[in-house]
């Protein structure tokens, strides 16, 4: 399940007052995403990889990979910022896999925090949950990304307000 760590940092607890970081993580629910850290400086959340985010073959699908990017980096920047964000650019390279009952641990990190745009490195680390029969190896980078984002968008909540166009049944 989505949810933010108790934290005793006053940035923390200040950075959740300006921005709902619970609004907008309803996808990451059916991975049991665990957001620990966000403040303006890093983003950290992990999760196990489990069959309800695996392709067919055993591993991460990536677009499970992009959506934590883009919603780990767009939290960091909206905290930062404290206006609307808006990814406009989003790379991922793949390294690895990261297969079926790895934990991940997802840290975002801002490159450039800028009035306009802001830049954010997407770090992702699987370790394969530990067994206390067996010795646990180093987390591996499986994934990097770099998302680009626009600050400043105006809201206003109309496009709430707007109903969804309603197709013809009859073609």
């Amino acid at each position: 399940m989505v949810s933010s760590a108790a934290s005793s940092n006053p940035e923390h607890n200040q950075s959740e007052k300006n921005f709902p970081i619970r609004n907008g993580f309803e996808v990451l629910k059916l991975i049991d995403f665990t957001l620990d850290h966000a403040s303006a400086k890093s983003v950290q959340g992990r999760f196990v990889v489990s069959k309800a985010s695996c392709q067919p073959f055993g591993v991460l699908h990536d677009g499970v990979t992009a959506y934590i990017a883009e919603s780990l980096g767009s939290l960091g920047a909206g905290i930062a910022s404290g206006l609307r964000v808006a990814g406009i650019e989003l790379t991922i390279n793949y390294l690895q896999a990261a297969r079926l009952g790895e934990e991940v641990v997802v840290t975002a990190t801002p490159i450039l925090a800028g009035n306009r745009t802001q830049v954010w490195n997407i770090t992702f680390l699987a370790s394969k949950e530990e067994d206390s029969s067996t010795e646990s190896s180093p987390p591996k980078v499986f994934a990097v990304s770099r998302l680009t984002l626009i600050v400043g968008l105006p809201y206003d909540g109309s496009d709430l307000k707007k109903k969804t166009p309603q197709l013809s049944s009859s073609l």
